[in-house]
């Protein structure tokens, strides 16, 4: 869903698990959480608060 991020809730280094949330978007007036897809730990933030993403754009890189 394409929307501006007003949130990171886990920045590099963090550890993460499936379904945590690692940044909100605001899309058509309503907080949308993106959650992690897997456990593991934030290597890389492809986004910073501000920017708009669009729908299936990568927001982290998520390693062992």
């Amino acid at each position: 869903m394409p929307g501006q991020v007003v949130t990171i809730h886990a920045p590099v280094g963090a550890a993460v698990k499936r379904g945590a949330p690692i940044v909100t978007i605001e899309a058509m007036k309503m907080n949308v959480p993106i959650a992690a897809p897997a456990d593991g730990k934030i290597l890389s933030l492809s986004v910073k608060i501000g920017d708009s993403l669009q729908t299936g754009q990568a927001v982290a890189e998520i390693g062992p």
